[in-house]
């Protein structure tokens, strides 16, 4: 599909929030959140894949997280669906890669945007929420256990990376192809400018026909 047929030959409704979608993606290609990276799958404005490196401070440390979003017709008005590609051992993530994130939920504002969000779940990473657990009994050994908690999560990181290298990443969703694992951040970031270009290109020729 072509980008730039995609960005205004679709309902105004739409085209509307494409535009707020491309000036998000701008912004954060201006000021990129720390150690996140994210952007348009292939030429779908409203299917972003995010590469989220584990914060220093966490048991994730060393770890390089997939997440998709999904941008819904109504954005900024109801939240994006925002899930783990990559499995994580935590209280606020399950096995579908669902997370438990109350802006995502009840506290989503139109306000907020996806650089905020993400920077949210990576502070989810480093403080979980055992209090509003998506997995009981990882939050009861947060609780109860911190050290066999950290020294789990830990454990589940090393080996996701470990495989996601050899293009079988343990406990992910979907398989993560030889070559690309690591070399993720730069393949977002080079979809990122192109992606841009194009719906932009296609989006002022259309202001100005």
């Amino acid at each position: 599909m072509d980008l730039g047929i995609f960005c205004f030959n679709e309902p105004r409704g739409l085209h509307k929030v494409s535009r707020l979608i491309l000036k998000e993606l701008k912004d954060i290609q201006k000021d990129p959140p720390p150690s996140i990276t994210a952007g348009p799958v292939a030429e779908d404005m409203f299917h972003w894949q995010a590469t989220i490196m584990g914060p220093p401070d966490s048991p994730y440390a060393g770890g390089v997280f997939l997440v998709t979003i999904h941008f819904p017709p109504d954005y900024p008005f109801k939240p994006p669906k925002v899930a783990f590609r990559t499995k994580v051992f935590h209280p606020n993530i399950n096995s579908n890669g669902s997370i438990c994130l109350d802006i995502l939920k009840e506290q989503w504002s139109p306000a907020l945007t996806i650089s905020k969000v993400l920077l949210s779940i990576c502070s989810l990473l480093t403080d979980p929420n055992p209090d509003d657990p998506l997995v009981p009994e990882i939050a009861h050994m947060y609780k109860t256990d911190k050290n066999k908690y950290e020294t789990t999560a830990r454990s589940w990181t090393q080996k996701t990376n470990i495989m996601g290298r050899n293009g079988n990443m343990v406990g992910t969703t979907t398989s993560v192809p030889e070559g690309k694992f690591r070399g993720n951040e730069l393949n977002s970031r080079r979809n990122e400018r192109t992606s841009m270009a194009n719906c932009r290109e296609a989006i002022d020729g259309g202001e100005t026909a």
